[in-house]
C-alpha cells in the first residue's frame, strides 16, 4: 500500500511540475506581448483583472481579447 501511495504522490508531483513548467512559459510569453502592447499604445499601467482585486473598470480600457488575439496569432507563426 505504501509503494502504491508514494508512486501516486510521485506522479502527481511530476504532473504539478509539468503544469508549473508550461504555465510559467505562457505566461513568460503573454507578459512579453502586454509589454509590446504597452510599449506600442503608450500605456502607463496594465493591471492584471484578478477576481476581486480590482473593483471597477471601463470595459474600453481592457485589452484582454487583443493579448489573446495577438498570443494566438504569434503561436500560429511560429508553427509555420
Amino acid at each position: 500500500m505504501r509503494d502504491y501511495q508514494r508512486l501516486v504522490q510521485d506522479s502527481q508531483n511530476e504532473v504539478k511540475k509539468k503544469e508549473g513548467e508550461i504555465t510559467g512559459g505562457i505566461l513568460k510569453e503573454l507578459r512579453d506581448i502586454v509589454d509590446k502592447i504597452g510599449q506600442e499604445e503608450g500605456y502607463s499601467l496594465i493591471l492584471e483583472n484578478v477576481e476581486g482585486i480590482i473593483l471597477y473598470s471601463r470595459k474600453d480600457l481592457d485589452i484582454t481579447d487583443r493579448v489573446i488575439k495577438n498570443y494566438n496569432d504569434w503561436k500560429a507563426k511560429q508553427k509555420k
